[in-house]
């Protein structure tokens, strides 16, 4: 099996490397991109949207198989001791990202729609100050 992977980062690294193995190709395309990209013909993008891998040679599909099953809930640890985070993989998958990015957004718009409704509700009550 020859698999050829070529790694594109935002911060310019630019690397390319073939691999005989698929276990050894798997390890360098996650290195960059994770164990869940986003993926689309023969590339794959991080979720973060900071990495690229173009692949030749095997399927995205088999290249970013998992072994197990995609996990459904949060598993992120902290511990006291060593003062270290853990972020687990359902926080790191592109569905979750996306997810949590919609609900900021959706709770900013909420939070200046109610901050406009308040200064209407001021102006309208003679105790708005404009500045």
């Amino acid at each position: 099996m020859n698999i050829h992977i070529h790694i594109s980062t935002m911060d310019g690294l630019s690397e390319s490397k073939r691999f005989k193995s698929l276990v050894d190709a798997r390890k360098f395309a996650q290195r960059y991109v994770g164990k869940h990209p986003e993926m689309g013909g023969n590339y794959a993008v991080s979720p973060y949207g900071d990495a690229k891998a173009v692949v030749r040679g095997v399927t995205l599909k088999k290249l970013f198989a998992s072994p197990g099953k995609t996990p459904t809930e949060c598993q992120c640890d902290y511990n006291e001791e060593t003062g270290k985070s853990y972020t687990c993989e359902f926080c790191r998958l592109p569905s979750t990202i996306a997810y949590r990015n919609r609900a900021r957004k959706r709770d900013a718009r909420a939070r200046i729609k109610e901050y406009h409704a308040s200064e209407e509700k001021a102006r309208r009550d003679g105790t708005w100050l404009p500045f």
